[in-house]
């Protein structure tokens, strides 16, 4: 009895354990490290003309996605759209990676060597109030951008105005400007401001 007692128990550990590790609604259970640091996955330039995002993994080691989003405008159950990683998806440190919207593979991003196939279904617009975000495997969001003011309108609302020669660019102070696109590499000097409307980084 006490031998069936203990393979039950440790049955029980092991199902248990695969249970709490389970970030995500996902095919079958993943474990994820709990001291990945996913703060370190910046959203670091969006265009709404060559309908790509890039993020940067500003960290010195590699994070796994396994579990992460990158959402527009809330996700698919908004309206919206979104990708979710798999166990085999990573950003190594110090490394960008584009997204690409809408099946958009232009010759100079498809070939570039920070795309790696990853898409989202549907297209993003630098003419519309838009909202993108990464959102780690527990639902917290961990980098945002929102291009519209207080209040804020429905997304896709058209009341934007658009410079179709820039992306949407991090700068190295925290804030967010228009830019000339750098897919693949560090963004370059800020060429206007975002107004008209402005920007915010997290959901007033």
């Amino acid at each position: 009895m006490k031998k069936i007692f203990l393979a039950f128990a440790a049955m029980s550990v092991v199902f248990t354990s695969c249970v709490k590790n389970d970030p995500y609604d996902g095919p079958g259970p993943i474990t994820v490290d709990p001291t990945t640091d996913y703060t370190k996955l910046i959203l670091n330039e969006i265009s709404g003309t060559n309908k790509f995002v890039e993020i940067y993994n500003s960290g010195e080691v590699d994070i796994p996605l396994a579990g992460v989003k990158l959402q527009r405008n809330d996700g698919a159950t908004s309206g919206g759209s979104e990708w979710t990683g798999t166990a085999t998806d990573i950003i190594p440190a110090g490394a960008y990676r584009i997204f690409l919207f809408n099946n958009y593979t232009p010759a100079d991003l498809s070939s570039n060597e920070a795309y790696v196939g990853w898409t989202v279904g549907s297209g993003i617009s630098g003419g519309q109030v838009l909202k993108v975000a990464i959102v780690d495997p527990s639902g917290k969001p961990v980098s945002t951008f929102i291009r519209g003011d207080v209040p804020l309108p429905a997304w896709q609302d058209t009341n934007v105005t658009q410079n179709s020669a820039c992306s949407y660019s991090y700068m190295d102070d925290g804030t967010w400007a228009f830019a000339t696109p750098t897919p693949g590499v560090a963004n370059g000097p800020k060429v206007a401001d975002i107004t008209s409307p402005g920007y915010l980084t997290a959901q007033p």
